[in-house]
C-alpha cells in the first residue's frame, strides 16, 4: 500500500473509491478510516491557526474539509450502490462522481504544492538575509501544518545552528528523519548539526548516509573530507575533497583542505598546487596564505614559505599563528629573529603550548639547554598529553647523556601516542627493545595511515634492533626498506657533484688571485671536517673539555652562503666578475657576527663535516684557522652512513649504497686537492688509530690545537655537554672497537 500520510483528504477519497471499483473493499475501508482520522487532525490544525491569528489559512483548511465531505458523500452513495448490486460497474455507471473526485484531488494537490513552494521561497529569502529568528518562528508554524515537508525542517534546523542552538537543531532533524528516511539533504544537514555540536563520530556517520543516497551533495563531500583529515585518513579524505572540488571548482576551502591532506602524506608539490589555487580563489585570505606557507616549508622552499607568512602578518598583524610559523622557518638561519616572532605568538593562548615547544627547540639549536628545558616544561604544563613535548624532553636528556631520564620520557611519549614511529627510533638508540616491544613496532607497519617518513622511522628502528640482536639478514632487509623510501632515481648524480666541486675550485682560484689580506681574527677557529659518521662528533667531544672552547656543532653558515652563490652562478660564471674583497668580507662578517651573538668564548669549534668541500675558501677567510680531518675505513664509513637515519635532505647520496661509495671517492679527491694547493693547518686523524691508541692520538690532537694538556681530555665520555648529532649516545661511552670492520657482518647481504 502507498504511503497514505502523503495524500490530501480528497486524494484519500479518490484512492478509496478506486479500490472499491476494483473490488478491494477491505483496503478501501481502511483508507476511509485514515481519511476520518486526518479530518480530525485538520480540524485541530485549523483551530491552532485561528488561535494564532492565521484565519486565512484556517479558512483554506476548513474549505478543503468541506469539499472532502462532499466527496465523501459521493463515496458513500457509490459504496451503497455497490453493496446492494454486486454487478454494478462503478467506472461505467458513476463516471460523474469519479470525475468530481479527480477534479477535487487535482485542485487540492495543486493548491498545497503552490502554498508549500511559496512558503519555502520565503524561508529561503529570510535565511539568506540572516533573519534566523524569523525563519525559526515561521518554520515552526508551518511544520505544525505540514510536518512532512523536508524543506521546512531544513531551514528551521540550519537557522537554529546559526543561532547557536545546536541541540535544538539536532532534535529538529531527528523529527524530520522520522518521516523522511531517504532524504540525502536531511542526512547532510543532520551531519552538519552534529559537527557544529562537536559530535564528530555522529557527524561522519550521517554524512556517509547522505552520500550513499546521493554522492553529489557538495557540503557533505567537503565536510566529510575535513573530518577524515583530522582522523589522518588522508586517502579517503582526498576522494571526498576531490569530489567537492569537482562539484564546485570555485570552493577555496576544499582546495585548501585537500592541500593539507597531500602535505600530511609528504606530497608537497601537489599540496602547493592546491594551496596556490585556494589563495587565487580567495585573495588575501590569511589562513590560506598560512597554509601555502606551510606547504612550501615542508617542501624545503623556505624563501617562499617566509614570504607567505610575512604577507599574512602584513595583512593581519595580530594573526599570531603566522608569527609562530614564520619563527619555524627562521629557526635555523636566524634563531634570534625566530625567538622574537615566537614571543609575539605567545599572545595567542590557543597555540601557546606549540609556541613554547618551538621556543624549546630553538634554544636547543643555539645551545641553551636550560632555557630549552624551561620552555618544554611550560609546553607540557599546558598540554600534558602532547607526546611530541615528551619526545623533546627525552631528546634534551639524550643530548646531555642522561639516558635513564631520556628513556623514561620517550616511553611516556609512546604511552600517550603509541603509533609515534619517530620516538621508537630515538628510544632504540639507548634502549634494547624486548620481544613484546619489537612486536609493537612491527604492528605499526599494519596501520594504513602511515606516511612515508613515518615508515622510514620504523624501518630504520627495526634495522637497528635486529643489528643489536645480531640478526644481520633481517637488519639488512629493514635498512634497505628504510632507504628505499627516501631514494628517488636521479636524486644524486656523481657527474653533477663533480661539476659542483669544479665550481668551488674555480671560485677559490678567482678569490685567491686577488691576493686579498683580511684582518686577523681575534677568535681561534677550529674546523672539524670529514665524512659524516667518521668520528667528527667524538673529536668534538674530546676537545670540549677545554673551558675556553665553544662547540658550535654543525654550523651551516659558510656552506649555505657559498652554495647559494654558486647555484646562481651555474651557466653564468658569475664568480669571474665578483668583487672578491666584498664577497670574502661579507661572508666572514656573517660568520663571525653569528658567533658573537651566541658566545663570548675565545675558541670556536665548527663541526660541519661538509666544510671539506670549501676548505680552501675557508682558509682565505681565516688563514689562522686549523682543520682536523677525521678519516675512517672506507667500508665502515660508507655503511655507517647508509644505515643511519638522516632527517633532512642534505644526504641524498646516502639512500643507495653504491651512491655512498661514489660520494666517498669524490670527498677523498677533493681533500687531496686542498692538501696539495693550500697552506692550511690540517691534522689528519685516523678513527681506527684513535680507538686503538687513544691516549697517544688524543695527546697529538691536543698538541695540534695548541691546548694545554689535561688528563680530563681522556675522560671525554663523562662530559655532560649537549650533543646534537646522531652520535650523542656513542660519545658518552668509553672508546670501543666493535664498530671497526662492522660492515663485514652485512657484506654478503649487500655484496660489498
Amino acid at each position: 500500500m502507498k504511503n497514505l500520510s502523503q495524500f490530501p483528504l480528497d486524494g484519500l477519497i479518490l484512492y478509496s473509491l478506486r479500490e472499491y471499483s476494483k473490488g478491494n473493499e477491505q483496503i478501501a475501508d481502511k483508507i476511509h478510516s485514515i481519511f476520518q482520522l486526518k479530518v480530525k487532525e485538520k480540524l485541530i490544525e485549523a483551530q491552532y491557526l485561528i488561535n494564532s491569528g492565521n484565519n486565512f489559512r484556517a479558512d483554506e483548511i476548513l474549505n478543503s474539509i468541506t469539499k472532502a465531505k462532499i466527496a465523501q458523500n459521493e463515496w458513500m452513495y457509490l459504496v451503497t450502490q455497490k453493496k446492494s448490486n454486486n454487478d454494478i460497474n462503478i467506472e461505467k455507471n458513476f463516471n460523474s462522481p469519479l470525475n468530481l473526485c479527480h477534479d477535487i484531488y487535482d485542485e487540492i494537490v495543486k493548491s498545497d504544492e503552490n502554498f508549500i513552494i511559496n512558503q519555502t521561497r520565503k524561508l529561503k529569502n529570510n535565511y539568506d538575509k540572516s533573519q534566523f529568528n524569523e525563519v525559526v518562528k515561521r518554520a515552526k508554524q508551518l511544520i505544525v501544518i505540514y510536518p512532512k515537508v523536508d524543506d521546512f525542517h531544513s531551514f528551521l534546523g540550519l537557522s537554529q545552528i546559526a543561532l547557536n542552538k545546536k541541540v535544538h537543531a539536532i532534535k529538529t532533524f531527528e523529527n524530520a528523519l522520522k518521516f523522511s528516511n531517504n532524504n540525502a539533504t536531511l542526512f547532510s544537514n543532520m551531519a552538519f548539526a552534529q559537527l557544529q555540536a562537536g559530535f564528530i563520530e555522529h557527524s561522519e556517520l550521517f554524512y556517509r548516509k547522505a552520500l550513499i543516497i546521493n554522492n553529489n551533495i557538495f557540503e557533505a563531500n567537503k565536510n566529510l573530507g575535513r573530518i577524515l583529515i583530522d582522523q589522518k585518513n588522508f586517502l579517503e579524505a582526498e576522494f571526498y575533497l576531490a569530489k567537492a572540488i569537482y562539484l564546485k571548482k570555485t570552493c577555496s576551502l576544499s582546495n585548501a583542505n585537500i592541500s593539507i591532506s597531500f602535505r600530511e602524506q609528504g606530497k608537497y608539490k601537489t599540496s602547493i598546487k592546491f594551496a596556490i589555487k585556494a589563495c587565487e580563489l580567495s585573495p588575501g585570505n590569511i589562513k590560506y596564505l598560512n597554509n601555502l606557507g606551510l606547504s612550501y616549508k615542508f617542501d624545503n622552499n623556505l624563501d617562499s614559505a617566509e614570504l607567505c607568512f610575512r604577507n599574512a602578518i602584513k595583512i593581519a598583524p595580530n594573526y599570531y599563528e603566522a608569527h609562530n610559523n614564520l619563527g619555524t622557518v627562521l629557526q635555523k638561519s636566524n634563531p634570534h629573529e625566530a625567538i622574537n616572532y615566537y614571543e609575539l605568538a605567545k599572545n595567542d593562548t590557543n597555540i601557546l603550548s606549540e609556541v613554547y615547544f618551538n621556543l624549546a627547540s630553538t634554544y636547543r639549536d643555539i645551545d641553551n639547554p636550560s632555557k630549552s628545558l624551561k620552555f618544554i616544561k611550560k609546553s607540557i604544563e599546558i598540554d600534558p598529553r602532547n607526546s611530541n613535548s615528551f619526545k623533546v624532553l627525552g631528546i634534551l636528556n639524550l643530548d646531555n647523556g642522561n639516558f635513564k631520564k631520556a628513556i623514561k620520557y620517550f616511553k611516556t611519549s609512546i604511552e600517550i601516542r603509541p603509533n609515534n614511529a619517530e620516538v621508537y627510533r630515538l628510544l632504540g638508540k639507548i634502549y634494547l627493545f624486548k620481544e613484546k616491544e619489537i612486536l609493537e613496532i612491527h604492528n605499526l607497519l599494519k596501520e594504513n595511515n602511515k606516511s612515508g617518513n613515518e615508515l622510514k622511522h620504523i624501518y630504520f628502528t627495526l634495522g637497528e634492533v635486529y643489528e643489536k640482536y645480531k640478526e644481520y639478514e633481517l637488519s639488512s632487509y629493514y635498512y634497505k626498506k628504510g632507504n628505499s623510501l627516501a631514494y628517488k632515481r636521479g636524486c644524486f648524480s656523481a657527474k653533477k657533484e663533480i661539476r659542483y666541486h669544479e665550481l668551488i675550485k674555480n671560485l677559490y682560484y678567482n678569490l685567491r688571485s686577488k691576493k686579498i689580506v683580511l684582518p686577523k681574527v681575534e677568535k681561534k677557529l677550529i674546523f672539524i671536517i670529514g665524512m659524516p659518521r667518521s668520528g667528527t662528533t667524538l673529536v668534538e667531544q674530546i676537545l670540549s673539555f677545554n673551558k675556553n672552547l665553544y662547540t658550535g656543532g654543525e654550523l651551516d653558515i659558510i656552506p649555505k652562503r657559498i652554495d647559494n652563490f654558486l647555484n646562481l652562478s651555474i651557466g653564468k660564471d658569475l664568480y669571474l666578475n665578483i668583487d672578491s674583497f666584498e664577497f670574502l668580507n661579507n661572508l666572514r662578517n656573517n660568520y663571525l657576527g653569528y658567533l658573537n651573538k651566541i658566545t663570548e668564548k675565545e675558541i670556536i669549534v665548527d663541526k660541519m663535516p661538509y666544510n671539506f668541500k670549501y676548505l680552501g675558501i675557508i682558509n682565505l677567510l681565516f688563514p689562522e684557522a686549523r682543520f682536523i680531518h677525521v678519516q675512517r675505513n672506507y667500508n665502515d664509513n660508507c655503511f655507517s652512513i647508509y644505515k643511519n637515519y638522516f632527517s633532512d635532505n642534505s644526504h641524498d647520496y646516502s639512500y643507495k649504497l653504491s651512491d655512498t661509495y661514489k660520494y666517498y671517492k669524490l670527498y677523498k679527491k677533493q681533500m687531496e686537492f686542498w692538501k696539495n694547493i693550500t697552506h692550511s693547518k690540517i691534522y689528519n686523524l685516523q678513527y681506527e688509530k684513535l680507538i686503538n691508541d687513544s691516549k697517544l692520538e688524543i695527546k697529538n690532537l691536543i698538541k695540534f690545537c695548541d691546548f694545554n694538556w689535561n688528563d680530563n681530555y681522556l675522560l671525554f665520555y663523562k662530559n655532560k655537554r649537549q650533543v646534537y648529532t646522531s652520535s650523542s649516545s656513542q660519545v658518552r661511552q668509553k672508546l670501543y672497537s666493535t664498530s671497526i670492520n662492522s660492515w663485514i657482518n652485512f657484506a654478503k647481504f649487500f655484496k660489498i
